[in-house]
C-alpha cells in the first residue's frame, strides 16, 4: 500500500509535509499557530484526543517523544492512521485506539494533550472534558484546545445555535465561559485565532492551558 493511496481516503487533515494536497483541514497551519513546533516533547507522553487521521502526533515524532497516543470515535480514521503507521512511519512509539475519552480510563498520565477540531462535539460535556484533562495530565503539563468560540463576552455564555454546514447545533463558549470552567484547574499560558474553516458558524481560537 503507497503513501499516496492512504492519503487519498483522508478527506479532512492535509498531510502537507508528505506532498499532499489541501483538503477540508489546514493541519498545518493549525501545527504552526499552536506554536507546536517549539513545544519540548522529547522523553514526554502525548494524548490526541479526535485525532482522526493522526496528523499532529506525526508531526511530533521526530521530536523524540516517549509515546504518542492517539483516540478517535472513527474507525475508519483511526485505520487511516494506523495505515500511516505501518506503512510508512513505522513507528513503535505511536499507538491508536477507536476510544470515547469520556468513557476511558488511561493507566498512564500525559505530560501534553491535543484537541483540535472536537470540542464543539462535546456539547454539555465540555466542562467534563477539562475535569478529565486535569486528571489525565502531569501538573505543568499542557493542554492545547482549539474552540469554535463565541465572540458574545459580556457574561459567561455556551451559544449553541445551528451552524451553516449542516443545520446541527453544536456547543460554542465564550472565553469567559470557559475560564470559569477552568479555574483552579489550568491557567491560560496563550491564545491565538485558529484557520477560519467553511461550515463553520464562529471563528476558532487555540488556547495553550497549563494544568495547574
Amino acid at each position: 500500500m503507497t503513501i499516496s493511496h492512504i492519503l487519498k481516503q483522508s478527506n479532512y487533515q492535509s498531510f502537507d509535509f508528505l506532498g499532499d494536497v489541501s483538503k477540508d483541514s489546514n493541519s498545518g497551519r493549525k501545527y504552526h499557530l499552536s506554536q507546536l513546533d517549539d513545544y519540548p516533547v522529547k522523553g514526554k507522553y502525548c494524548l490526541d484526543v479526535g485525532c482522526n487521521a493522526g496528523y499532529f502526533l506525526f508531526r511530533l515524532l521526530e521530536k523524540e517523544p516517549a509515546l504518542l497516543v492517539g483516540i478517535d470515535l472513527s474507525p475508519y480514521y483511526i485505520q487511516i492512521a494506523e495505515d500511516l503507521n505501518n506503512h510508512h512511519f513505522k513507528s513503535s512509539l505511536i499507538l491508536f485506539y477507536q476510544q470515547d475519552i469520556f468513557d476511558w480510563n488511561p493507566l498512564i498520565s500525559f505530560d501534553l494533550v491535543l484537541c483540535f477540531s472536537t470540542f464543539h462535539y462535546f456539547l454539555e460535556k465540555q466542562p467534563d472534558f477539562l475535569t478529565i484533562c486535569h486528571r489525565i495530565i502531569h501538573p505543568k503539563g499542557h493542554l492545547f484546545l482549539e474552540m469554535e468560540q463565541c465572540p458574545i463576552n459580556s457574561i459567561p455564555m455556551v451559544d449553541s445555535s445551528p451552524r451553516i454546514a449542516d443545520n446541527k447545533a453544536y456547543h460554542y463558549p465564550n472565553q469567559l465561559m470557559l475560564e470559569k470552567w477552568i479555574e483552579n484547574k489550568f491557567r491560560i499560558d496563550f491564545s491565538v485565532p485558529s484557520v477560519r474553516q467553511g461550515g463553520s458558524r464562529y471563528g476558532r481560537v487555540i488556547y495553550r492551558l497549563e494544568r495547574l
